[in-house]
């Protein structure tokens, strides 16, 4: 009946504009929720062939969801018309309700009732010579048939004999007429017989000061626009070697620290993170208001996009994800339905997420490997035309770790280490030991561990066995990342180090041993991290003969380990661009995409500001709409530094704001840098944070000699490394300065930092040190301040003296008037 139907409608069908396209998406949605319940069945089957042919099954499933999601793509953009996007559907478990028998007798069925309908729609195709469409349902037809035969074949099996067998197909097929039933009746419920939505109460909870803020911003949104940014022209533009220009798109998404950058004609335009626009910390999700702030910044529309590249290669992770699941089976039985519902829900269709988003063609839409895109963001922004690239993180698609020559416009991949040996893994891992969060704590834990002693080293070396030639080892047997989605170690790490610590704890390293404990571990792993570090350094410079090193992945934000590979690896000199995150993937992305197009390296990177910019106007309307009263000094940058060598704490909002997670002047508390009680009035009042965590200062790039060893590199003025503080010059810098004599330290240049050099030449010329306690402008778990509106709340909200927002001042004694 079914195969005679599809022969009446296929006329119909696949001879209406945009009837056949809804049709295969149809197709791709009912092959995606049969792919979520087999890969239940996967995980569940009691024996390991019946796992294996479930895994097998599944995998086709997802190869038929990509198939048809494609072609539907196709057709709706040839009729001139949206792709509908990537098929997510939902699991009903039904392995589990309905049993294996019956549920393999609702497969059998599902998959004999696709070769009837496939087969008359491969028919037609044939008949109307549509070649590309009778392929695809050629080889689907393939797949479904071998699915009829072995899910018959094990139900019989099962059921002990093919008359009960029979008995459960017609069981399984009442069952799916109830269904049916059941899902109409729901439809009807839902939407006829609903509350409208406008009657029923919000219940949404948050900052009444942000509330408030928002609302004054809407209510100015009408006032004058920013200053127009400059459009592409094609008669400035700098051509490429082929006298082509290019507009190039990177996203990172869907892991943490969600990004996009924009690469001009061969420029670096814009790179911004998420979180800025979203105001969730570490936003995972697609970097919608990103992409469309870096397109704003360039002046230009999606339309004029020549390419967008993701970060990284969705298929290749799902792979790995799949296969490191099923090889630590039976340990992996918590982690694997969870992980595969993640990888191949809407993870695995960002390419087609990523071409909605931004509504142009899917075809547009590319990937480049994970290390590779962290390796490009690396040695292509750097000083250096040869270089030695060390990528080192979690993971990526399969590695956690690479080395890679770069020269000119070229990159190879000389080494690598496979999931799932990560030093990321292990420094998460005892983040969470220590009581942080994972993907945010590690650098709590940085800091938290000058204030101990490696006396944990033996151990620590079981945690990561290193080898003579820069390779490590993980001691699996301490660890359960790779077996559990909740819980980074297992029970065998505490019987190492001792039980873990309560997490929300207040800290109180001086006078709790527990916590001193704790701080001895925090050492240990830095030191064993340093080690490892130092050892796949020393490997590079032998493989590649270069003098200069850049860094990347998220283990390149321990500035700690930085200062000492400059000192000890053997290389000259290193750089570390200011995201070297996953967040950084989504430079590297877009450098690789112009290259393909054009082959132009884009120039050096000399500043990190990068994002939206702030808007004099927009400041002076939304405090005007508040009630606000504000001022413009003649000389706004003296009187700041005024008011901080009076020792008062500011806010200081000007420019674009920066790339990465460092504050360089663009988004920054600002405070003398001489008082120990500074830091801690910042600490505990203004911060809200860990009372062992260090401030950094930033000093004139000229003069930071004076004041600091070892300042002159490519990684200070970006903040990824640290500096001995000079002993005789230590009381000039009590606020700044760590427990250990060092200092995370800014040196800030004219071209690199325009407003935060002038703020401290000002404060040279008023006969001071020009030094400054910087931090970033954001309170306790909030992402660093973005736009006005942003900024004008963490004011309102946090004990800060005064705001510098653009060219407006505003006081708070003022504000409290």
């Amino acid at each position: 009946m079914v195969a005679a139907l599809a022969r009446l409608l296929n006329p119909i069908i696949w001879r209406v504009p945009g009837h056949g396209a809804r049709k295969l998406f149809g197709f791709s949605l009912a092959e995606h929720g049969s792919m979520l319940d087999l890969a239940n069945a996967a995980h569940l089957a009691p024996t390991a062939e019946r796992r294996a042919l479930y895994l097998r099954h599944m995998l086709d499933e997802a190869r038929h969801v990509r198939m048809f999601a494609s072609r539907s793509s196709e057709l709706r953009l040839s009729e001139g018309k949206p792709s509908l996007g990537y098929p997510v559907a939902d699991t009903e478990d039904l392995f589990v309700s309905l049993g294996e028998m019956r549920f393999l007798a609702f497969v059998h069925l599902g998959e004999r009732r696709a070769c009837e309908q496939f087969g008359t729609y491969s028919d037609w195709f044939g008949r109307q010579g549509d070649r590309k469409s009778l392929a695809m349902f050629n080889a689907i037809l393939r797949d479904e048939s071998r699915h009829q035969s072995y899910t018959y074949d094990l139900l019989v099996e099962l059921a002990g004999s093919p008359a009960r067998a029979r008995a459960e197909i017609r069981a399984a097929r009442l069952w799916e007429k109830w269904r049916t039933w059941r899902r109409m009746g729901r439809f009807l419920a839902e939407n006829l017989f609903r509350a409208d939505a406008a009657d029923l109460p919000d219940q949404r909870t948050s900052d009444p000061v942000g509330d408030l803020v928002a609302a004054a911003a809407r209510r100015v949104d009408q006032s004058p626009p920013r200053d127009p940014r400059p459009k592409r022209d094609p008669r400035t533009s700098h051509a490429g070697m082929d006298g082509r220009m290019s507009a190039v798109l990177g996203i990172s998404a869907f892991y943490h620290d969600s990004a996009a950058a924009l690469i001009v004609d061969g420029k670096i335009v814009a790179a911004m993170q998420e979180e800025r626009f979203s105001r969730r910390k570490n936003d995972p999700g697609l970097p919608k208001q990103a992409a469309q702030a870096c397109l704003d910044q360039a002046g230009i529309t999606a339309a004029e996009l020549d390419r967008v590249v993701f970060y990284e290669n969705p298929f290749a992770r799902l792979e790995r994800v799949v296969m490191s699941s099923l090889g630590a089976f039976p340990h992996s039985w918590r982690q694997f339905p969870a992980a595969l519902r993640s990888q191949i829900g809407g993870k695995m269709w960002v390419l087609d997420g990523i071409a909605n988003m931004l509504d142009v063609p899917r075809k547009l839409v590319t990937t480049v490997g994970h290390h590779e895109s962290h390796a490009a963001s690396a040695f292509f922004p750097s000083p250096f035309d040869d270089a030695a690239v060390l990528t080192v993180d979690g993971m990526g698609e399969d590695e956690s770790t690479a080395i890679w020559h770069g020269s000119g416009t070229d990159l190879l991949c000389l080494a690598s280490i496979p999931y799932p040996h990560s030093i990321g893994l292990l420094y998460a891992a005892v983040t969470a030991f220590l009581g942080f969060e994972v993907n945010e704590g590690e650098y709590k834990v940085m800091g938290l561990a000058a204030f101990g002693q490696p006396r944990f080293t033996t151990e620590f070396a079981r945690l990561l066995r290193l080898q003579p030639d820069g390779a490590f080892e993980l001691g699996m047997e301490y660890f359960a990342f790779h077996t559990d989605t909740n819980i980074a170690f297992s029970p065998k790490l505490e019987q190492l180090l001792g039980p873990a610590r309560q997490r929300g704890k207040a800290w109180n390293v001086d006078k709790d041993g527990d916590d001193q404990r704790f701080a001895d571990i925090a050492a240990s792993l830095q030191w064993i991290t340093e080690e490892a570090l130092l050892g796949l350094a020393r490997e590079a410079r032998r493989r590649t003969g270069s003098a200069n090193l850049c860094l990347a992945g998220g283990v390149a934000l321990n500035c700690v380990a930085n200062a000492r590979l400059l000192r000890e690896s053997g290389f000259s000199r290193l750089f570390v661009q200011p995201a070297a995150g996953d967040a950084g993937g989504a430079l590297g992305a877009a450098i690789l995409g112009a290259l393909a197009l054009d082959g132009r390296r884009p120039e050096a990177l000399t500043s990190a500001a990068l994002g939206a910019p702030i808007s004099t106007d927009a400041a002076r309307a939304l405090c005007n709409a508040l009630g606000i009263a504000w001022e413009e000094p003649d000389d706004m940058l003296d009187a700041a530094a005024g008011l901080v060598l009076e020792g008062k704490v500011g806010a200081f909002a000007r420019g674009r704001f920066e790339w990465g997670p460092r504050a360089l002047g663009q988004r920054s508390i600002i405070a003398a840098p001489r008082e120990p009680a500074m830091r801690d009035r910042i600490n505990q009042i203004v911060k809200k944070r860990e009372p062992f965590r260090p401030f950094a200062p930033a000093v004139l790039r000229d003069r930071a000699g004076e004041w600091f060893s070892a300042h002159d590199n490519d990684m200070t003025p970006y903040m990824t490394t640290t500096s001995q503080v000079v002993e005789e010059r230590a009381a000039d810098l009590g606020a700044v300065r760590h427990v250990d004599g060092t200092a995370r330290i800014q040196t800030v240049s004219e071209q690199g930092a325009p407003e935060f050099f002038g703020l401290l030449t000002r404060m040279e010329a008023r006969g001071a040190p020009p030094i400054v306690l910087n931090t970033s402008l954001n309170g306790n778990g909030e992402p660093i301040v973005g736009g006005e509106a942003d900024a004008l709340a963490f004011f309102l909200s946090h004990p800060v003296d005064f705001m510098v927002l653009g060219d407006v001042m505003i006081n708070k004694r003022a504000v409290a008037a």
